[in-house]
C-alpha cells in the first residue's frame, strides 16, 4: 500500500516503514563557510522543533540546547 505524500518504493527504501519520530535539523554550508546566517538558520530549526529526542525536561541531562521562543 502506498502512503499518500511519499516517493513510490526504490532501491532500499520502502514507504510503509516511514513514521513519526523525533525532530532533528541541520545547517551547514558545504563549502565550509563560516557565517552568523548559519546560526540564525539552526535558531529557527530549534524554535520549530516541537519536540526534539535530546531536549530533556529536566534540562540537566538534555542536549543543551534552548530556544526561548
Amino acid at each position: 500500500m502506498k502512503k499518500l505524500g511519499y516517493p513510490s518504493a526504490q532501491g532500499l527504501y520502502l514507504p510503509e516503514y516511514e513514521h513519526e519520530a523525533c525532530g532533528i535539523g541541520m545547517v551547514a554550508n558545504i563549502n565550509g563557510k563560516k557565517s552568523h546566517d548559519i546560526v540564525e538558520h539552526a535558531i529557527t530549526i530549534l524554535c520549530n522543533l516541537e519536540h526534539r529526542g535530546g531536549q530533556s525536561a529536566d534540562i540537566s541531562t538534555g542536549d543543551g540546547a534552548w530556544c526561548g521562543c
